[in-house]
């Protein structure tokens, strides 16, 4: 006898192996929701640093006039690797 999967769409020979596989799909998704809120949180985190970040920043402005920092190279490839993941993120 055979048996078909709505889950994975193929059909398996005994029940076993279609709980097998039905358990492995579960799995994955399982895994990659996990991941995606892991993803989630550190976006969020990061979104609250920026906050922090423009914040301050724009407090010490309005203290001292300006706010002057000098970019090492390795400081200007990090921020280029963000900004060309963020364009990538949002064009491609």
């Amino acid at each position: 006898m055979k048996y078909f999967s709505e889950v994975t769409n193929k059909v398996y020979n005994t029940v076993n192996e279609l709980k097998e596989a039905e358990a492995e799909v579960t799995n994955k998704a399982n895994a990659r929701k996990a991941d995606a809120e892991k993803v989630e949180a550190a976006r969020k985190k990061w979104a609250e640093a920026r906050v922090e970040y423009d914040r301050a920043l724009s407090e010490f402005c309005k203290k001292y006039g300006a706010y002057h920092k000098t970019y090492s190279s390795d400081d200007v490839r990090k921020e280029w690797s963000s900004l060309s993941e963020m364009v990538n993120d949002l064009f491609l």
